[in-house]
């Protein structure tokens, strides 16, 4: 299951006509994904519902894997939309900035406790229904040090915000979550989660956004 090369995967293809708008499925070892592609080449996927505390990190574990200080690090938690995310919480983009990740203590920690990524967000603004958040996603978990888009972990994120109580869904059920990502490593980018909640709870949980195609080329077989 990976949220930006599903939304690049159908992108590529509706770039290249080989699907028009309309609702697809996605067979993945998470379940069966629903993808929706809209008229302007813009990707949603559905997630599995969120599951939470899954995984038990401490602040005084994470903060040197991070290079930082306990004090700097709000709180840490895990959820989970389909890959197991730990999500440690620091007060601002420049304690994003100044992150010194520990490749082997976070490869080593991601192992033994089985996560898969640990993402490292500050908030950004918020009203109801509506937030933003920045994110540095940290996958030694999955063989990556770090991704500059990440669709499963922003899904977790804003289920995870939405369970804390610290952002209340629209009159219409929704709550709408801009997480920017890639910033540090020069590959800025943006992911759109929506949650709608039913009787409190979340009933669905979707990721979207456009994809850029960054590289075309042919393949000659012999």
């Amino acid at each position: 299951m990976c949220g930006h090369v599903t939304v690049a995967i159908f992108a590529a293809m509706f770039e290249d006509e080989r699907i028009t708008e309309g609702r697809y499925e996605q067979h993945t070892r998470a379940g069966i994904i629903p993808v929706e592609v809209d008229s302007g080449g813009k990707i949603w996927m559905s997630q599995p519902l969120p599951r939470f505390d899954l995984n038990a990190v401490s602040v005084a574990e994470a903060a040197p894997l991070l290079g930082l200080e306990s004090k700097a690090i709000i709180d840490v938690a895990s959820a989970s939309s389909a890959l197991r995310h730990v999500f440690v919480e620091v007060p601002d983009e420049q304690t994003l900035a100044r992150l010194r990740p520990d490749d082997e203590g976070l490869r080593g920690l991601s192992a033994s406790r089985g996560i898969d990524t640990i993402g490292v967000w500050c908030w950004q603004s918020g009203g109801q229904g509506r937030l933003r958040v920045r994110l540095r996603d940290l996958c030694h978990g999955v063989g990556d040090p770090e991704e500059a888009a990440s669709g499963t972990t922003n899904g977790a994120l804003a289920c995870h915000i939405h369970r804390a109580g610290r952002i209340d869904a629209a009159t219409n059920g929704e709550v709408r979550m801009i997480g920017e990502q890639g910033f540090e490593m020069g590959r800025a980018s943006r992911v759109e989660t929506i949650l709608t909640e039913h009787s409190g709870n979340i009933a669905s949980v979707r990721v979207g956004g456009h994809a850029e195609a960054r590289l075309k080329g042919q393949y000659f077989l012999k």
